[in-house]
This record gives C-alpha cells, sequence and structure tokens, in this order.
C-alpha cells in the first residue's frame, strides 16, 4: 500500500513538474518574440476568442431552433471566420511569422436586410391571406431575426440598458407583426365594402407601424453595435 501511494505521490509530481515547464515554455516563448507586434497581436487574438467563444454557443443554439433561417447560418460562418482568424494569428505570432489578416467576405444577409425581408412578405393582399400557412411562416421567420437581435444584446459588453432596449424593440415588432395579422383576418372577413374601406385605412396604418419598428430596431443595432450589424 505504501509503494502504491509513492507510486501515485511520483506520478503527481511528474505531472506537476511537466505543467510547470510548459507555462514556462509558453512564458519564454512570448518573451522570445521578436517584435512587440507579435506580443499584441497575441493579446488581440486571445480577447477576440474570449469574446466569439460564448457567442458562437449561443447563435449555434439559435441555428438549432430556427434551420431555416438564413441570417443566421450567416452570422454563425461569421463567427466561426473570426475565431478561426484568431488561433491562426497566434500560432504565426509565436513562431514570429507575420500574420496577414484575410478579409472576410461581406454576407449578403444582415439585420437590415432580414427585417427588409420580412416587410417585403408582409406585403400581402388581404384577398387571398391564408391564415393557416402565413401566420405560422411570418412569425416563424420573426422570432429568427428575434433570436439573431438577442444574440447582440446577450453580448458580455453590452450595457444593460442597451440590452433593455433591445428587448423592447423586439417586443414592440412582434406586437405589430400580430396587430397587422390580426387586421388581415378582419379586412378578409368584412364583405360590406364601406366598413372594408375603414378596415383598409386601419391595415394600412398597421404596415406603416410594423415597417417604423423594424427601422427603430435596424437603428438601435447599428447605433449600438456598428461593427456586429452582420450578425445576421
Amino acid at each position: 500500500m505504501a509503494e502504491k501511494l509513492f507510486t501515485m505521490g511520483e506520478s503527481n509530481k511528474e505531472s506537476g513538474l511537466k505543467r510547470e515547464f510548459a507555462k514556462e515554455q509558453k512564458l519564454r516563448t512570448i518573451m522570445d518574440l521578436k517584435s512587440n507586434s507579435h506580443r499584441d497581436e497575441i493579446a488581440a487574438a486571445r480577447a477576440s476568442l474570449k469574446e466569439n467563444s460564448p457567442l458562437l454557443h449561443s447563435i449555434c443554439s439559435a441555428c438549432l431552433e430556427h434551420s431555416d433561417v438564413a441570417s443566421l447560418t450567416a452570422s454563425k460562418d461569421s463567427v466561426c471566420n473570426e475565431i478561426q482568424n484568431a488561433l491562426d494569428v497566434i500560432s504565426n505570432a509565436s513562431q514570429g511569422i507575420g500574420h496577414q489578416k484575410v478579409p472576410l467576405m461581406p454576407q449578403s444577409v444582415s439585420l437590415g436586410s432580414a427585417l427588409d425581408e420580412l416587410e417585403n412578405l408582409v406585403a400581402l393582399d388581404p384577398l387571398t391571406v391564408n391564415k393557416d400557412q402565413i401566420r405560422p411562416s411570418l412569425e416563424k421567420r420573426l422570432e429568427g431575426i428575434i433570436s439573431g437581435a438577442a444574440l447582440l444584446a446577450d453580448s458580455s459588453c453590452t450595457r444593460d440598458l442597451h440590452r433593455e432596449r433591445i428587448i423592447t424593440e423586439c417586443n414592440a415588432i412582434r406586437q405589430a407583426l400580430q396587430d397587422l395579422l390580426s387586421e388581415y383576418m378582419n379586412n378578409f372577413c368584412i364583405k360590406d365594402p364601406w366598413p372594408k374601406s375603414s378596415h383598409s385605412l386601419i391595415l394600412s396604418r398597421c404596415q406603416q407601424s410594423l415597417s417604423w419598428k423594424t427601422s427603430i430596431l435596424s437603428l438601435v443595432s447599428n447605433l449600438l453595435f456598428p461593427g456586429r450589424l452582420e450578425f445576421l
């Protein structure tokens, strides 16, 4: 028994020495970098990894729930590219090799364009609206967009005040869509031309309300996260 404990102790001691040696080598590698720019590159890359790792987890969860929303997939690809670039920077800088950041291809889908697409989808003919088909489709599309906006709100660098503002605007758009869909149904059910004319005016106002609220969300996100608008 004593021999076994001695062996375990020696093994733990050896493992501890290996960890200390690896730590020393890592520090020596950083100290031996030929230029301060390499150290700065590593520091910036580590900060990028720290920021994007939890973001990747959140966006992958959103993609699983809304797999048909192309904007979320584009966001996931963009974050993966940033993480890969950070790893390349650390690898090259550790070897004293200059790293040229490859510019990311601009994503074709952004928060603004996703909201514009939603506005186009809700421009329906009241006479042809199919409640059983269009409501679930539009609601699912909107929830996908809101999930993407929530990624910005959940960022570790987002202030509580800004987070609440994004949540408020998302809820406002959700309510505006429900009001618009309800008015589509009311307009479709009315046969008398005079009341229908009145409801058409209300329908137009609901469309304008949704358009206004989507514009506000896009503007707020752009002001708070000017470098993150292409997350979608």
